[in-house]
């Protein structure tokens, strides 16, 4: 889903820059999609990026632990995590609710879909982010 939003993003932007230097005419809707794409597409991958554990970290001084610390400072930083993502999943969807009403500005779209991002996004990653303590928890 992220590759295929990513790829659509791209297409808006290059449509947008044709008409806008080319055509010399912009279209008032690129900006708008381009931008809400971009939001979902920073959430979904950074669920993908949570699932293969290729998010940034400092792992210099994680890694001159002995190991039983070493796993106890994983697991504590992964509960840490889903916490913080739970707040943000609960505090997204209370937000998602209260934007239905609103509409966008040029695309006249409810904006429940572009901040449905957060609430989706951050339950993406609690689910990865629970799969891991589990497969840290039995190692």
């Amino acid at each position: 889903m992220a590759i295929c939003l990513l790829s659509i993003l791209v297409l808006v932007v290059l449509i947008a820059v044709f008409f806008r230097y080319v055509l010399g005419n912009s279209l008032p809707w690129s900006e708008e999609v381009g931008r809400y794409l971009s939001v979902w597409v920073g959430f979904l991958g950074a669920s993908v990026a949570l699932s293969k554990r290729i998010h940034i970290g400092v792992d210099y001084f994680v890694d001159r632990l002995p190991r039983k610390q070493r796993r106890l400072l994983k697991l504590i930083s992964e509960t840490t995590i889903l916490i913080l993502l739970g707040i943000i999943s609960f505090y997204g969807i209370e937000l998602v609710v209260f934007q239905i009403p609103q509409k966008s500005p040029a695309l006249l779209i409810s904006m429940f879909w572009p901040y449905l991002s957060v609430p989706v996004g951050t339950l993406l990653m609690m689910i990865q982010g629970l799969s891991l303590l589990i497969e840290d928890w039995e190692n």
